[in-house]
């Protein structure tokens, strides 16, 4: 082979990996599971849905629904805008949630406990 049949390749290569990501994307955009246990709708989902996520007590999740009602999330890092819901809990609860979907979580997910140092 020569050189440029490699070069071809690499070019050909690193312009679908791009398109890669974006499916992937769109995937979990459209509310397919990021787990295996499912996800909530952060946009959408009732108060005992928004429970289901690590670390959202009944108080964190009224205080998501009257921040949506106002500023509806466009991502799932948007999240952190919310009073009381820090960098902590959104690194908890950020393979569970989405934007836009149907919410698939059933039971509850139980987060991990912080160890000294973290």
């Amino acid at each position: 082979m020569n050189i440029y049949k490699y070069i071809k390749i690499l070019l050909v290569f690193c312009l679908l990996l791009p398109a890669c990501k974006k499916s992937e994307e769109v995937f979990h955009e459209r509310g397919y599971p990021k787990s295996p246990a499912g996800v909530v709708n952060i946009n959408r989902a009732t108060l005992e849905e928004l429970m289901r996520l690590p670390l959202i007590n009944e108080q964190k999740a009224k205080l998501i629904i009257e921040w949506r009602k106002n500023h509806p999330f466009k991502s799932v890092e948007e999240i952190i805008l919310v009073p009381q819901i820090g960098e902590y809990t959104y690194l908890q609860l950020r393979k569970y949630a989405v934007v836009k979907g149907k919410t698939t979580l059933k039971k509850k997910i139980l987060y991990r406990k912080r160890k000294k140092g973290d």
